[in-house]
């Protein structure tokens, strides 16, 4: 899914297809991302300790 946001407005949204199960994403539409929150997280904690100096 293709979500672009302006001021927490939804100004463009395009619903693809999953590839293995063959059907619409929707707004429920789970996803496997496996450790990628570990690497999303220590970024973000990152940017907040250079924020901090």
């Amino acid at each position: 899914m293709l979500l672009l946001l302006y001021k927490n407005k939804v100004i463009y949204a395009r619903v693809l297809v999953t590839v293995m199960q063959k059907k619409p994403v929707t707004a429920n539409t789970l996803f496997a991302i496996g450790s990628c929150s570990k690497a999303f997280t220590t970024t973000l904690i990152g940017k907040l300790q250079r924020r901090e100096k």
